[in-house]
């Protein structure tokens, strides 16, 4: 039984209590009919929740299965990206700083720049022109400040209903 089917269930239960005889203006179904519907319908509802929370846990498998994988795939890579490392160093070495043309390739050098920061510089001793700073909100010290009853503009407090499964 699906979500949906629980839902239609619970609006024929909700149809079924408003229906009434016309002459006598009594439900046409008892408190123990009505009764047997609603424990049918939760008991459909707790067995879909476990159907739920069962595939949850299947799927959780698989993600961290997956994730196993993608671990050994990153160390493959790394491995592969190390031996290209080494195979550059080889072409490197046998170059010698000269160029070389093939059928298939050109080699050459180029030079480029980039700058080095040793470990002895301190960050306050340079200018504030060569220094970059990233802001970012501080949510902890807002959220206690909200708490306390401070309020800023486009800022709020959100309550999250979580679920919990256990």
């Amino acid at each position: 039984m699906t979500t949906f089917n629980i839902l239609q269930e619970i609006r024929a239960l909700h149809a079924l209590m408003l229906e009434h005889d016309e002459e006598t203006g009594e439900c046409l179904y008892t408190d123990e009919d009505l009764k047997d519907f609603v424990k049918e319908i939760k008991q459909n509802k707790a067995t879909k929740l476990n159907n739920m929370q069962d595939l949850k846990l299947e799927m959780n498998a698989s993600a961290e299965a997956l994730k196993v994988k993608i671990d050994k795939l990153q160390a493959r890579k790394k491995s592969i990206d190390n031996d290209i490392l080494r195979v550059t160093e080889l072409q490197k070495m046998l170059l010698d700083g000269d160029k070389l043309k093939t059928d298939e390739y050109n080699f050459y050098w180029t030079n480029t720049k980039s700058v080095d920061i040793s470990n002895n510089v301190n960050i306050e001793d340079l200018d504030e022109d060569y220094i970059r700073v990233k802001k970012e909100f501080d949510k902890t010290a807002i959220k206690k400040a909200l708490e306390n009853g401070l309020l800023f503009d486009g800022i709020s407090m959100l309550t999250n209903k979580n679920l919990v499964i256990k």
